[in-house]
């Protein structure tokens, strides 16, 4: 039955009639089956370039032959990433640290580079030309996702310490995350002054905060009002602690939605107002570029990588697998300023606030 589902799901999100057929994936290989089989590199079938193709030069300056090279396309699926508790086993919303660990190099050598909510908000992607954006997300406000070392500095076991240390390492590999968050204790801590220290820390280095409203409620079990007024009670408590502290999306409980999904995006309860740019929802598989025109904000998908997720669904390496495949995820031209995609994907381009960049490509036919 669940592959059932997925198969009619994946088939109903296949590219519509205005959309090239030839580059983009069919019903039949829009989404990845319980048969396929993990593997830890790309398939000598991917035409993705790796990490080490990567370049700075920018997109004005590539050749088109270049931009054929290294197969850019800034229409191509976007991987939002979802992790839960990162601790010493693997499970149902659980990753094992050495896992979580390898997962990250993973995805360094398959040549992502981390991205923020502004940057996909705007699609201005300030990463080397041949690389893909990846959108980490972080639920449920676990102690593991930031703690101090006796140094003061987060611990090298936290997520932000690897993520951290990864830049220290690479410098394209920027430590950029978004972290949900809910009460009454987030990140697992009831020191109101040590959960301020760990939103601040946060926000002064570049990280994202996400609604997750108050107490992880299932918001499509309150009325619009009542979701409303729990969505503005998480933003009025966490600007008790640190006054201004900037929250432009929501990741929704249970990938739930009142009956006004617009209620989750913008409103004011009792003085305190509330604005997203973007609903996270949970789980199932790579969102689509915010270029194209089928984007939509208040659904972004995001890929699960805590496993096993509902048993039979297909797998965070699946997915990798899957998007290693040409034309399916964005791959970057260099330039955050130019929104660069192959002359046979102009159909599928939405509204695009940005100088745009098309090519031939030989093989398009």
């Amino acid at each position: 039955l669940a592959l059932a589902l997925l198969a009619s799901a994946c088939s109903s999100d296949a590219p519509s009639a205005v959309e090239p057929t030839s580059p983009s994936p069919t019903s039949a290989t829009d989404a990845p089956t319980q048969d396929t089989t993990p593997t830890p590199e790309p398939t000598a079938s991917s035409s993705t370039p790796a990490a080490d193709d990567a370049t700075d030069t920018p997109a004005v300056a590539l050749t088109d032959d270049e931009l054929i090279g290294m197969r850019v396309n800034e229409l191509g699926r976007v991987l939002v990433a979802e992790w839960h508790e990162i601790q010493d086993t693997t499970a149902d919303y659980k990753t094992a640290l050495p896992v979580f660990r390898e997962q990250l190099q993973d995805l360094y050598d398959r040549g992502y580079r981390p991205i923020s909510v502004d940057e996909f908000v705007s699609g201005t992607f300030p990463i080397p030309a041949g690389t893909s954006p990846v959108l980490l997300t972080f639920d449920d406000s676990y102690k593991e996702h930031l703690f101090f070392g006796d140094d003061g500095a987060p611990h090298p076991d936290s997520v932000v310490g690897i993520l951290e240390a990864m830049e220290a390492t690479d410098p394209t590999w920027r430590a950029r995350a978004v972290f949900a968050f809910y009460w009454p204790v987030p990140f697992r801590e009831s020191d109101d002054d040590l959960i301020a220290a760990k939103f601040t820390y946060l926000i002064e280095h570049g990280f994202d905060l996400s609604n997750h409203s108050e107490y992880h409620e299932d918001l499509s079990s309150l009325s619009n009002d009542e979701a409303a007024a729990d969505i503005a009670r998480s933003q009025a408590r966490l600007e008790a602690l640190v006054p201004g502290a900037p929250v432009t999306t929501i990741t929704l409980p249970f990938g739930q939605y009142p009956e006004d999904r617009q209620v989750v995006m913008g409103g004011e309860v009792d003085g305190t107002n509330y604005q997203h740019d973007l609903a996270f929802m949970v789980g199932w598989m790579p969102t689509r570029s915010p270029h194209h025109v089928e984007f939509d904000p208040t659904s972004v998908m995001r890929v699960p990588a805590h496993g096993p997720w509902r048993g039979e669904d297909p797998t965070w390496d699946d997915w990798l697998d899957w998007l290693d495949e040409p034309d399916r995820r964005f791959v970057s031209d260099g330039d955050p300023d130019v929104v660069t995609y192959p002359a046979d994907f102009a159909e599928v381009a939405g509204d695009i606030d940005a100088e745009v960049r098309t090519y031939e490509r030989p093989d398009a036919g």
